[in-house]
């Protein structure tokens, strides 16, 4: 389950709440791998360099519309015809080829919404999916960190 709430001040400024449900048994999992990973490393190394992440190289599918890059949200926007089922598999595919990994542990998508998320190097992806079932499509909010803008 996904709840999207958004807030707005008399100013025009809105805030964006992302609340999901995520059941004790995945948190006690996850914390039992950290735990574990924990102990099993050996003396730490440095990392590689992160290579640089642009917000402008995040894929979208072909078909998106209205497509807004917002550099002071760090969120990008879009429309597609599809459902939320067809716009998952698309941003999944597209999303896998260009190197991103998905977090399946908090993924949750229905027939009217979804939450996936996407990881590489320091860099996060929060998709955010809402279909309202009124033929207007599937729009999709990418929130972003990590990337430059």
């Amino acid at each position: 389950m996904v709840v999207l709430v958004q807030l707005a001040s008399p100013k025009g400024e809105t805030t964006k709440v992302n609340i999901m449900a995520v059941k004790a048994s995945v948190l006690k999992e996850l914390r039992n791998r950290n735990e574990k990973s924990a102990l099993e490393k050996a003396p730490p190394v440095p990392p590689p360099a992160p290579k640089e992440l642009l917000a402008a190289d995040v894929p979208l599918p072909k078909d998106a519309k209205n497509v807004k890059r917002e550099r002071a949200s760090e969120e990008i926007t879009f429309r597609v015809a599809t459902d939320v089922a067809g716009l998952t598999a698309q941003l999944r595919s597209q999303l896998t080829a260009a190197g991103w990994r998905e977090e399946k542990t908090f993924a949750a998508v229905s027939k009217v919404g979804g939450l996936l998320v996407f990881k590489q190097e320091q860099a996060t992806l929060r998709i955010v999916l809402v279909n309202t079932g009124l033929g207007d499509g599937t729009q999709a909010t990418i929130s972003t960190t990590g990337l430059r803008w």
